[in-house]
């Protein structure tokens, strides 16, 4: 862009120089009149104005643009161009874009912008806003110490410019005039002296007149010479050196509008064209285009430039030896054709498209192969299928998918064989596990037999005898009255319950039994059903494996859990019911739940009719009591808090911590108890207490005995309360 510039101030300068013209005073000689020769030619302002240096548009618009009456003076500012524009005295702001051939902006002030576009238009550049219309050179200041010289000796010299202004000297035929001149009117328009001391001054004019700067005055003419080419040509050696070869291109393009026959720029062209080709042929490398490599390399074998002919004789080789290859495999292809070797017809053609994508020959011969393969592939498979080879069927079927992955006969084909496989896969394994549980169903296995059963029902929901084998193993494996039962939770967590026959006993106390209460009236009771109850009581870890959670107070795995309401402890026995039974572990017509006050006590007494489940009596009602200490945990040897399940002496059925500990919430409301004989007592059918029994680590000696009887709302909870589970008949 500066040797544009560089460019355009020459035209300027020349066209001043033309303007030359003036009179010489009295004792000094003018040089130049012996020279001039009358002659007027009228020149146009549009004449005036060519650029002989042929701006580019892509080229940054950051100079002086100068016409007839606009001023235009433009710098880039990120991807846009600022500036401003003068027009009869008045300067405005600009802002323009670059668009198609040219610039593209808004000119005005604040308030109301105009619109103006700057395009090319052959040697010049023409600015319009609205329908005024103005030809524009562009400004480019000559450079210090720059000499121009002319076909006729004129030299001209310049060594200051300043905001347009220039000074200098023209030399003539041995004479040296210094000179000062203006840019006005798209050429520069000075007064020379013909000496230092000099007060006469003569008009002279420098303009750009096509391809050449043109010095005149009065009648004389000279054309000067363009240094402009030794500074596009330097432009283009720097380029060069970047390897910039679009710059090259553009710089050695604009030194051959002037110098046809300039070798070195000539050279650097060829060489920008030359690079060009080579990336060219590269990519077609790349690509396999195998025509288009031989184009660019044989184009680039007529540029000579040594290393890069070097390398376009080896892309011309290669060329010739991949064209060779793939001559070489179609004939084999065809070769494969004629034998009817299908698979080799299409590993050799691939292997030509490998090197010529798209090569018709060789896509018609996959094809073909293709046909012929898959057909042989659905006659083998129909084959397969009237045999029911299922495993053969398949291989034929995916051989035909590897081939044509949405062949739809072939997907039909492979899912009938993987059904028909499955089928038989099933069969085989139904048979296996039948013959297990028959051996198992002869062992009295009962475990291993409703193993073997469920996994033959997974397999077939209606297989009749895996039904029967598995309802044999159930009910076998039932616990059966008078057996205890554990339930397994997990590896280290499971629920011990002993069997409680059924049978008839006194409830309550004895008027004389030390710390009885008057609502501990002695009835008999007969219970006609057995149960099961708990062996311990339930513990923390029991609980937050069914409940998934631990509210307890005194924190450890094997502690009695606490804080539990009537209410949370029917949940748990709810969820432990349905675990059970959903396990095939629960015997029919039975659930957990909490026991009866009467099947309380009639599983802590034992058969015994003594405050205490050892058979021993009170010895003190809230002091030390020696019988106690060896049977519960209660206020004087619990340190305050509970303690692990069953370290304590169990009663005569096995049943641990029914004194103290915590106490024990049992299912019925509470109640006063009747004066008479009760069978199956469930207590009342409503009520606002809930009973609980035992006593707990808190309780003085009276409260922990096997008669008391205590009671709570079915949401309380605290530290004191807990529970202990039965199985019982279903109500």
């Amino acid at each position: 862009m500066r040797n544009k510039r560089y460019i355009g101030l020459i035209g300027i300068f020349l066209a001043a120089v033309l303007c030359w013209g003036g009179a010489v005073l009295a004792g000094e000689f003018n040089p130049f009149e012996e020279e001039v020769k009358v002659k007027k030619v009228e020149k146009t302002l549009d004449a005036l104005l060519v650029n002989p240096f042929d701006l580019d548009v892509e080229d940054n618009f950051n100079g002086r643009y100068l016409g007839k009456t606009v001023d235009l003076c433009l710098k880039p500012e990120g991807e846009s161009f600022v500036g401003t524009l003068k027009f009869h005295g008045a300067t405005y702001s600009v802002e323009a874009q670059k668009g198609q051939g040219g610039l593209i902006g808004t000119v005005g002030p604040v308030e109301r912008h105009i619109t103006f576009n700057l395009k090319k238009q052959g040697n010049v550049y023409l600015i319009q806003i609205d329908e005024f219309k103005d030809i524009l050179i562009e400004q480019t200041f000559l450079e210090l110490d720059e000499t121009h010289e002319g076909e006729k000796g004129t030299k001209v010299i310049f060594s200051y410019r300043k905001s347009g202004e220039y000074a200098g000297t023209v030399e003539y035929k041995g004479q040296s005039m210094p000179f000062t001149g203006k840019l006005a009117g798209g050429a520069l328009e000075g007064k020379m002296k013909l000496s230092f001391t000099s007060t006469n001054e003569i008009p002279f004019t420098v303009k750009a007149e096509d391809d050449a700067l043109t010095f005149q005055t009065g009648g004389f003419e000279d054309k000067l010479n363009m240094p402009v080419v030794s500074k596009l040509l330097e432009s283009a050696h720097n380029a060069e050196w970047r390897e910039d070869w679009g710059q090259v291109q553009t710089a050695t393009e604009k030194i051959l509008r002037i110098e046809k026959n300039n070798v070195e720029a000539k050279r650097l062209f060829d060489k920008s064209q030359m690079v060009k080709l080579l990336r060219k042929a590269r990519q077609a490398k790349k690509d396999k285009n195998w025509d288009q490599l031989e184009k660019y390399a044989n184009s680039i074998l007529a540029i000579a430039i040594t290393p890069e002919q070097v390398e376009a004789q080896k892309l011309l080789a290669l060329v010739k030896e991949e064209m060779g290859k793939a001559k070489n495999l179609l004939g084999e292809a065809n070769a494969a054709k004629d034998n009817e070797d299908w698979t080799l017809v299409k590993e050799k053609a691939e292997q030509v498209l490998e090197i010529i994508p798209n090569q018709p020959e060789a896509r018609e011969l996959i094809e073909l192969s293709l046909q012929e393969m898959i057909g042989k592939y659905l006659a083998d498979a129909q084959n397969a299928k009237e045999k029911k080879d299922w495993a053969t069927l398949k291989s034929d079927a995916e051989a035909i998918l590897a081939l044509k992955k949405d062949h739809s006969e072939a997907i039909s084909l492979r899912d009938e064989a993987q059904i028909e496989m499955d089928k038989q896969v099933m069969l085989e394994k139904i048979e296996k596990y039948l013959e297990e549980a028959r051996i198992a169903k002869y062992e009295k296995d009962w475990t291993t037999l409703k193993s073997k059963a469920e996994s033959i029902l997974a397999l077939e929901a209606e297989h009749s005898e895996a039904g029967q084998l598995k309802e044999l193993a159930i009910a076998e494996l039932m616990p059966k009255e008078g057996e205890p039962i554990v339930v397994q939770f997990d590896k280290e967590v499971m629920l011990e319950m002993v069997w409680i026959k059924p049978g008839t006993f006194k409830m309550g106390s004895s008027r004389r039994e030390r710390g009885r209460e008057k609502t501990e009236i002695q009835h008999e009771v007969t219970l006609t059903k057995g149960y099961w109850i708990g062996i311990y009581e339930v513990t923390q870890a029991q609980y937050k494996s069914v409940m998934n959670t631990n509210p307890s107070k005194f924190q450890g795995a094997d502690l009695p859990v606490e804080y539990v309401s009537w209410n949370e402890a029917m949940e748990f026995c709810r969820k432990l019911t349905e675990q059970e039974r959903t396990a095939g572990r629960l015997p029919l017509g039975y659930a957990y739940t909490l026991p009866t006050e009467a099947q309380w006590e009639y599983a802590c007494r034992a058969e015994t009719t003594t405050a205490l489940n050892s058979g021993m009596k009170l010895k003190s009602e809230a002091g030390v009591c020696s019988n106690l200490d060896k049977v519960g945990w209660y206020d004087k040897n619990s340190d305050g808090k509970t303690h692990l399940v069953g370290q304590k002496q169990p009663n005569n059925w096995g049943l641990y911590d029914m004194h103290g500990n915590v106490w024990e919430w049992c299912l019925d409301w509470y109640e006063d108890y009747s004066t008479s004989s009760v069978t199956d007592s469930t207590g009342s059918d409503s009520g606002s207490t809930r009973v609980n029994r035992g006593g707990s680590w808190s309780s003085s000696a009276k409260f922990c005995r096997s008669a008391n009887r205590g009671s709570c709302t079915p949401d309380f909870r605290c530290d004191l309360i807990g529970f202990r589970v039965v199985i019982s008949p279903a109500q």
